[in-house]
Formats: C-alpha cells, structure tokens, sequence
C-alpha cells in the first residue's frame, strides 16, 4: 500500500524521502521488520522504539515514522507525528483494510471473567451456526489457525492482521477481550466494535492506572466506542458496584444482568 494512505488521517509532517513509496509491512518491533516495512517507533514502558531504528533499516524498513528526528540514510523516508502510540491504530487500519467494519465485534471487559465469558458466547455462536473468531489470554483463533499473541489485547497491527484473517475465512462475529491497558494505549481505536460486555471491576493494574477512577474511567472507554446505531447495545453487571458509570446517557441499547 502506498505510503501517503497509510496516513490518512494522521496529522504529520514529512521531513525526508517519498511519501508514493510502496509499503509491504506495518512494524513496532525492530526485530520482526521485513523489507519494504514501515517502523513506527513507540516509546514503550521497558525501552523506546526510537532506539532502535538504525536495526529497523538493516532489516528492510524503507519509511520511519518517529516523534522526534534521528539521523538515517538519504534513501529512507522519514516521518514525524506527534504520538506514534495513537498513529499506530491507524496506520494498522488501512493497511489490513479495517475489516472489523464488515464483521459484528463484540468487546469484553472487566477485571475477571473476560475469558470465560468470550468463550461461552463464542460456543452459543458456534451452535447458531455463525463463524466466529475469538481474540483474548489464551490465543487468537478462527477456523484451525490459531495464534498465541502473548498479551490478553495485543497491539493494533496483530489486532487487524488477525481481523483480516478472519475476514477473509468469511467469520460474521469477532470475541475480543478488551483490556484497560488496550484501551488507554490506543491498541482498539480503529475497531468497529457492536457490543461491549462489562463483567466486574475490581482493584487491579492500579500500578500502571494510579487509582479505581483511572481504572474504571479506561474501561468505559470500550463503551463510549459503540455506535448508536441498530443491532448495537452493551450488557453491563448491575450488581456491580460502577455499573452506574458504564450506563452512558447518550449510549446505544443497555442490557443489565
């Protein structure tokens, strides 16, 4: 896909190189690009992808797209945005072609449950007879592919690589456990969510949000995404404690268990 497209959308500034160069791949990690590859450089929690650029281009990255300027080769185009964590999601988007939008999305969240609950809704679809894919903890499945992607919500590109696969295996429904670190790092902004499911909320990953309003506030994040719109609603657990704040005025159909 040609570079300029992958961009649309983003608010960037080109500072060398082509922008009509021909894109083959969409990376974060230096170590998994390819030739003809775009490098996102994402500043993470453990090292910062701008680090590792120079490796980036040794495996065949043509275009960087950075937050702030590193010295490379004439050749290699050059890109910077203001938040590569938020360009990231759209990028991946149009570059596996946002096939959530033609496939019914359905995003659970919560600090227990997700799992269990993804896999019994996932086997009442199976028995109506719908294809259906799951992404979550244990792996990322449709049909006999399975992939183990290691995080409960992996990063936007593995989200809208594993939505294209499934896409193209003629899946109508897509189970996704959607975690609170998902959703503060901008992993599912591109995805056209239906339903969102909460489970419960409970003190947890209070290490990385600060504190239960932080928690809860990414969380219902996941329910401010659904579309007011027929066949969209969100199930939330009335017997939770937040129940109240997940129940969003404007929000499309809600379901209470």
């Amino acid at each position: 896909m040609i570079l300029d497209q992958l961009l649309v959308g983003i608010d960037y500034l080109p500072v060398k190189g082509k922008l009509d160069v021909d894109i083959r791949g969409v990376y974060y990690d230096s170590r998994r690009v390819t030739p003809g590859s775009l490098f996102v450089c994402i500043s993470g929690f453990k090292t910062d992808g701008h680090l590792y650029i120079k490796q980036a281009i040794n495996n065949g990255a043509i275009a960087i797209l950075a937050e702030r300027e590193i010295a490379t080769e004439d050749d290699i185009t050059y890109i910077l945005v203001p938040d590569t964590r938020k360009a990231l999601p759209i990028v991946a988007a149009h570059y596996y072609g946002q096939c959530s939008r033609f496939m019914r999305v359905v995003g659970i969240t919560g600090t227990n449950g997700k799992t269990t609950t993804a896999h019994l809704i996932k086997a009442i679809l199976d028995e109506a007879g719908k294809k259906t894919g799951i992404m979550g903890t244990l792996y990322a499945k449709i049909g006999d592919d399975r992939r183990v992607l290691g995080h409960t919500t992996p990063e936007a590109p593995e989200i809208e690589d594993f939505m294209n696969l499934s896409y193209e295996q003629q899946a109508e429904y897509i189970i996704m456990e959607v975690s609170s670190h998902a959703l503060e790092l901008s992993r599912v902004d591109k995805i056209y969510f239906n339903t969102a499911i909460l489970t419960n909320l409970t003190q947890d990953h209070l290490d990385y949000h600060g504190n239960m309003d932080n928690y809860r506030r990414a969380k219902i994040r996941l329910f401010s995404m659904i579309p007011k719109a027929e066949g969209n609603f969100c199930i939330v657990n009335a017997d939770d404690e937040s129940a109240e704040h997940f129940i969003l005025e404007d929000g499309p159909l809600y379901l209470t268990y």
